[in-house]
C-alpha cells in the first residue's frame, strides 16, 4: 500500500508518463491473456495425430 501511496504523489511528468506507458502494456497483455484463456482447449487427439505423424515420418529415414 505505501508503494501506490507513494505513486499517487509523484510529480515528475516523465515518471508518470513511464508508469502509465507501462500499465498500458500490462493491460494490453492481461486482456490478450484473458482472451486466449477463454478459447477453448484442442481436442486431445491431436496430439496423437501429431505423434504418429511423425513417428511416421522418421521410420522413413535412411540411417547410414
Amino acid at each position: 500500500m505505501e508503494l501506490i501511496e507513494r505513486l499517487v504523489e509523484i510529480k515528475n511528468p516523465t515518471v508518470v508518463k513511464a508508469i502509465e506507458t507501462k500499465t498500458e502494456m500490462f493491460e494490453r497483455e492481461r486482456f490478450a491473456l484473458v482472451e486466449k484463456a477463454a478459447e477453448p482447449l484442442p481436442n486431445a487427439g491431436k496430439f496423437e495425430e501429431f505423434i504418429e505423424l511423425s513417428a511416421r515420418s522418421l521410420s522413413g529415414l535412411a540411417i547410414y
